[in-house]
C-alpha cells in the first residue's frame, strides 16, 4: 500500500512539475512582454506631452520678446503727445525696454532643442527601434550640453544639471527607453529651474518696467492736447469731460495689464506643465508604472496649456 501512494506521489509531482514549469515561463514572458509595452506606451506619451511643454516655452518667449517692439511704439505715440508744438513733426527719442537679446535667444533656442529631445523619445518608443535609437541618443545628449554651456546659469539649474552624463545605449528597447527617462527627468527639472530663475529675475522686472514706464509717459501728456470729442468716443463712461482723460487713462492702463497679463498666463501655464511632466517621468521611473496614472498626469498637461493650444483637447493625443 505504502509502495502504490509513493509511485502516486512521484506521478503526481512530476506531471506538476512539468505542468507548471511551462506554464510559470509562459506566465514570465507574458509579464515582460505587458512590461514593455506599458514603457514603450507610457515613453511615446510623455514624448508628445513634452514636445507640447517645449512648444509652449518657445510660444511664450518668443511673445515675451515680441512685447519690445509693442512696448516700444505705444510710448512713442505717448511721447509724440509731449512734444511742444513746434517740434511736432519730428519723432522724439525715447528709450527702448530691453531684454538682452543674446540671452533670450539662447533660452528660445533651449526649450526649442527640448522639443526636438521629447520628439526622438516619441519615435524610440512608437517605431522599429535600431532606426531612432542613435537620434535619440544624440538630441539628449545636444540637449545636456547645451544647458550645461549657458552662462552665468542660478546656481538650482547647476544642482540640477550637474551630475547630468551623457546617454550611452544598451539596445534594448524597453531598457533604453528608461534610461533616457531618467536622464530626461533630471533635464527637465533644471530646465523648469531655469525658468523659474529667469522669470523672477529678469522677465517679470521687465515686464513691470513696461508697464509702469507706459503708465509714467501717459500720466505726463498735458491734458489739453487731448480732443474732447474722439475721447468720449473710446471712453465708454457717460462723464464730462474733465473727467474723459483720466477716464481714458485708466482704460489703457487697463489695456496693458491685460495684454501683460496674458504674457504672464502663458508662463504660469508653462510651469505648471513643467510639474505635470515631471510627475510623468516619475511615475514611468518606477519598476512597475502605473499607465492609467500616468495617462491621468499626461492629460492634465493638455488642459494646462490651453492658451497655446486651444484646439487640443484631452480626448486628443
Amino acid at each position: 500500500m505504502r509502495d502504490l501512494l509513493s509511485r502516486w506521489e512521484e506521478m503526481v509531482h512530476f506531471r506538476l512539475k512539468h505542468i507548471f514549469g511551462p506554464c510559470l515561463i509562459i506566465c514570465l514572458i507574458l509579464v515582460a512582454g505587458c512590461d514593455e509595452g506599458a514603457v514603450r506606451s507610457l515613453g511615446s506619451k510623455v514624448g508628445l506631452r513634452g514636445q507640447d511643454v517645449g512648444k509652449a516655452a518657445t510660444i511664450a518667449l518668443n511673445e515675451l520678446k515680441a512685447y519690445e517692439s509693442v512696448d516700444y511704439h505705444q510710448r512713442l505715440n505717448v511721447a509724440v503727445l509731449t512734444q511742444p508744438q513746434g517740434n511736432a513733426a519730428n519723432l522724439p527719442t525715447i528709450r527702448h525696454n530691453r531684454l538682452n537679446a543674446d540671452e533670450i535667444a539662447s533660452r528660445i533656442a533651449l526649450y526649442s532643442q527640448l522639443t526636438k529631445v521629447y520628439a526622438a523619445l516619441q519615435k524610440l518608443s512608437d517605431t522599429n527601434y535600431p532606426d531612432q535609437a542613435g537620434t535619440a541618443v544624440s538630441e539628449l545628449n545636444k540637449s545636456i550640453n547645451d544647458l550645461q554651456g549657458l552662462p552665468n546659469i542660478p546656481d538650482a539649474v547647476g544642482h540640477a544639471v550637474g551630475g547630468l552624463v551623457e546617454l550611452v545605449v544598451e539596445k534594448k528597447q524597453a531598457k533604453d527607453i528608461r534610461k533616457y527617462n531618467t536622464i530626461l527627468s533630471t533635464l527637465i527639472v533644471a530646465h523648469q529651474a531655469l525658468w523659474q530663475a529667469d522669470r523672477e529675475k529678469v522677465w517679470e522686472p521687465y515686464l513691470a518696467r513696461c508697464r509702469s514706464s507706459y503708465i509714467n509717459s501717459l500720466n505726463s501728456v498735458n491734458p489739453q492736447t487731448f480732443d474732447q470729442k474722439k475721447l468720449a468716443e473710446l471712453v465708454k463712461v457717460p462723464a464730462t469731460a474733465p473727467y474723459l482723460v483720466n477716464l481714458y487713462k485708466n482704460q489703457e492702463a487697463t489695456r496693458v495689464d491685460n495684454e501683460i497679463g496674458a504674457i504672464q498666463e502663458k508662463m504660469d501655464a508653462v510651469d505648471e506643465a513643467f510639474t505635470q511632466l515631471i510627475k510623468g517621468h516619475n511615475e514611468l521611473s518606477r519598476q512597475h508604472p502605473s499607465y492609467a496614472d500616468a495617462i491621468a498626469e499626461f492629460d492634465r498637461i493638455v488642459d494646462i496649456l490651453q492658451p497655446f493650444f486651444k484646439h487640443q483637447s484631452s480626448g486628443g493625443q
